[in-house]
C-alpha cells in the first residue's frame, strides 16, 4: 500500500510537470505577439489567429487524448505529446509567413498540447479519492507554474536571441521535459483497457450540459489576457517588464487558486466553489474594463483572474469525478474543454480587431459580458453537500 500511494504522487509531479511545460509556451504567446506583428507586418487581429488555431485544435484534440488514455493508459499518449510539442516549436522556428506558422502549430503543437492535459489529469483524478481535490490542484498548479516562469523567460529570450530561437529552445527543452514525465504516468489499477463504455448519455445529462455552456462562455473571455495583456500594458506606456510581471501574476495566483479553492471544495462542496471561481473572473474583467494605465488596477486584474481561473481549472476535473465517477473522466475532461474550442477560434481575431479598429475597451467589454454569462450558467448548478471523501466511489489505493 505505501508503494501504491507513493507511486501515486509521483504521477502527481509528472502531471505538475507536463501541465506546466504545456503551459509554458503557448499561454505565453502574447509575449511573441509583437515581435511576430512587425515580422510579418500583419496586424495584432490576423497575429493572434496563430494561437486561435492551435488552441482550437489543442481542446478538441483533447477529447481524443482523453478517450485514447481510458483505454490505453496515459503513458503512451504523454511520450506522443512530448514528440509533437518539440516538433510544433522547432518547425514553427522556421517559418516564414503566418500561415506557415499557423499550419505548423495546427498540426503539432495543438494536439501535442492536447495530449499532454486530459490524460495526465484523469489518471491523477482516478488514482486520488479522498485527497482528490487536492491532488488534482497540485498536478494542475504546473500550468500556473507554467505561466508564471514562462512569461519572464519568453520575455527575455525575445529581447535578447529573438523569437526564433526563443522557439527552438523551447522546443527542445518541452521535448525533454515532457518525456521525462511520461515515466511517471500509469493507469490506476484495475483500469480496463479494452472497449470503453460510451458516454453519451452522461454528456445528455443537465449537469454537463450546463458545465459546457459556462466553459463555452468563458472560452470568450479567457484567452484575452494571454494575448493581449502584455501588449495592453505597453500601450499604456507601462514597460516591457513590468508588463510581463502583470501577465506572470496571473501564473502565481492561479497556482494559489489551484491550492487555496481546491481546498475549499472540499468544506463548502465542489460545485460551491466552482461556482466562487467564475464569480471571481467576471469580477476581475470589470476592474480591466476601468484600469486604463493603472499599474495597480491591472495587478488586481491579474490576481483576481488568476485565482479564479487556478480554482476552476482544478475544480472542473473534481466535478466530473464526483458527478460521474473515475471511469470516464478522460473523456469527460476532454469533452469539457473541447467547448474552449469556440472561444479560441474567434475570441483572439474578434478581440485583437477590435483592438486594432475601435479600441482596448471594447475588446476588454466583450470578454467581461461573457464571463458574466459564464458564471450565470454555474449559479444553475445545483450544489450539493460538502463530500471531501467522496465515499460513493471505491477507492483503488486508498491515495
Amino acid at each position: 500500500m505505501a508503494k501504491e500511494v507513493d507511486r501515486n504522487w509521483l504521477l502527481v509531479a509528472g502531471a505538475f510537470g507536463a501541465t506546466s511545460v504545456a503551459f509554458l509556451g503557448l499561454f505565453n504567446f502574447g509575449i511573441f505577439l509583437d515581435a511576430l506583428t512587425a515580422e510579418f507586418g500583419a496586424g495584432k487581429g490576423p497575429t493572434a489567429a496563430v494561437f486561435s488555431v492551435t488552441t482550437f485544435v489543442y481542446y478538441l484534440s483533447g477529447m481524443v487524448a482523453g478517450r485514447l488514455a481510458d483505454r490505453h493508459g496515459p503513458r503512451p499518449i504523454i511520450i506522443a505529446s512530448a514528440v509533437l510539442v518539440g516538433t510544433g516549436f522547432i518547425v514553427g522556428s522556421q517559418a516564414r509567413s503566418l500561415w506557415q506558422l499557423a499550419l505548423v502549430w495546427a498540426l503539432t503543437l495543438g494536439p501535442g498540447v492536447g495530449a499532454s492535459y486530459s490524460p495526465l489529469v484523469a489518471a491523477v483524478g482516478a488514482w486520488f479519492v479522498r485527497r482528490r481535490t487536492l491532488a488534482l490542484g497540485i498536478a494542475l498548479a504546473g500550468s500556473g507554474t507554467g505561466i508564471l516562469v514562462g512569461a519572464p523567460i519568453c520575455s527575455f529570450l525575445v529581447r535578447h536571441y529573438g523569437w526564433r530561437s526563443s522557439f527552438l529552445g523551447l522546443g527542445f527543452g518541452s521535448s525533454l521535459v515532457l518525456g521525462a514525465c511520461a515515466l511517471t504516468a500509469s493507469a490506476r489499477p484495475g483500469a480496463s483497457h479494452g472497449p470503453m463504455a460510451p458516454i453519451g448519455p452522461l454528456l445528455r445529462t443537465r449537469t454537463f450540459k450546463l458545465l459546457y455552456l459556462a466553459v463555452g462562455l468563458l472560452s470568450v473571455a479567457f484567452f484575452t489576457p494571454f494575448v493581449f495583456l502584455a501588449s495592453y500594458a505597453q500601450d499604456q506606456g507601462i514597460g516591457a517588464a513590468t508588463a510581463s510581471i502583470i501577465v506572470g501574476l496571473i501564473g502565481v495566483t492561479s497556482t494559489l487558486g489551484r491550492l487555496v479553492l481546491a481546498g475549499a471544495g472540499g468544506r463548502l462542496g465542489e460545485v460551491r466553489t466552482y461556482q466562487v471561481c467564475h464569480g471571481l473572473m467576471a469580477l476581475a474583467f470589470l476592474v480591466w474594463l476601468f484600469a486604463g494605465g493603472s499599474v495597480v488596477a491591472l495587478l488586481t486584474y491579474s490576481i483576481l483572474m488568476g485565482m479564479g481561473y487556478g480554482g476552476f481549472v482544478s475544480l472542473a476535473p473534481a466535478v466530473l469525478a464526483s458527478e460521474f465517477g473515475p471511469e470516464r473522466l478522460g473523456g469527460l475532461i476532454g469533452t469539457l474543454y473541447s467547448a474552449f474550442a469556440f472561444g479560441s477560434a474567434s475570441s483572439p481575431p474578434l478581440i485583437g480587431w477590435l483592438t486594432d479598429s475601435v479600441g482596448a475597451a471594447a475588446g476588454v467589454a466583450v470578454a467581461l459580458t461573457a464571463s458574466i454569462g459564464a458564471f450565470a450558467a454555474t449559479m444553475a448548478l445545483r450544489a450539493g453537500a460538502p463530500s471531501p471523501d467522496d465515499a460513493a466511489i471505491p477507492s483503488p489505493t486508498g491515495g
